[in-house]
């Protein structure tokens, strides 16, 4: 018997703190501020100076990687990078990483080849002699070049063939990102 007393005020002390919680949250509350408006606010987006959601000319929204690759028995060989860079866009290199193998004795220089200013540009990455069976050679740079508008960079290899042997294959990547053709080339 003395077990329903003690459920019956357990459940008494909940209505009440029920009741008690409903009628003091009646009327307005001191220290509450209640929001008013009295005039609306207006979004403008022109077109002379739009909201940016999303940029087509932001660099890290247009990154570029071009690759090929070839192998020659001739001495030289060169590859254009795919895809290419198109008339309305200036590509800027950031990285150029080449892979070449060349036959035992036979030298070789690993060159990045573009147009600037209207001059063709050659920047030789690694000049090599293998001394082993087969020389496996991989350069990784970093640099900045603005080669011009709507051209598209190719890398070449020469393979010395004055000491018989000649021949070799060559991987290029090179990544960057691509900016509109009017955009100023930064220093």
């Amino acid at each position: 018997m003395q077990a329903i007393p003690k459920y019956l005020l357990i459940a008494g002390g909940i209505l009440a703190l029920g009741t008690i919680g409903t009628i003091m949250d009646r009327g307005p509350h001191p220290g509450v501020v209640q929001a008013q408006s009295t005039s609306s606010v207006e979004v403008v987006n022109p077109r002379t100076s739009p909201v940016q959601v999303f940029s087509v000319d932001s660099p890290l929204q247009n990154p570029y990687m071009g690759t090929c690759t070839f192998t020659t028995s001739s001495g030289i060989g060169s590859c254009t990078l795919t895809p290419p860079v198109t008339g309305g866009r200036r590509l800027a290199i950031q990285n150029v990483s080449m892979s070449a193998a060349a036959n035992l004795g036979t030298p070789f220089q690993l060159v990045l080849q573009y147009t600037a200013n209207g001059s063709p540009w050659n920047i030789q990455l690694q000049s090599s002699t293998p001394s082993f069976p087969q020389q496996n050679a991989l350069v990784n740079q970093l640099l900045t070049a603005y080669p011009d508008a709507g051209t598209t960079p190719s890398c070449s290899a020469r393979f010395d063939t004055g000491f018989g042997f000649g021949g070799g294959s060559l991987q290029c990547i090179v990544s960057g990102y691509l900016t509109p053709a009017t955009a100023p080339v930064l220093e």
